[in-house]
């Protein structure tokens, strides 16, 4: 059972969501559509961030490290209080 508090998301977590794993995309996205919704509060820690922009910033892909890191800072469902 998962408590009423804010629930942390590790980095697996977030790769398989913005990646689209096959396996487990199914898995996590409904935990994100929640916190869309507005029903849970998700929180993620800044090593997060800087594992999922480590391989677009390797590959020298700017725009999906630009994109990625929009969606990692500016999205309500993992930054609540920017709503």
């Amino acid at each position: 059972m998962v408590g009423r508090g804010p629930l942390g998301t590790g980095t697996a977590l977030v790769i398989y969501l913005i990646g689209e794993h096959p396996q487990f995309l199914p898995l996590v996205r409904p935990l994100f559509a929640e916190a869309d919704a507005g029903r849970r509060r998700l929180v993620m820690s800044a090593v997060t961030l800087l594992d999922v922009l480590f391989v677009p910033y390797r590959a020298d892909n700017r725009a999906l490290a630009a994109r990625h890191e929009a969606l990692l800072t500016r999205a309500p469902a993992l930054n609540p209080e920017q709503t």
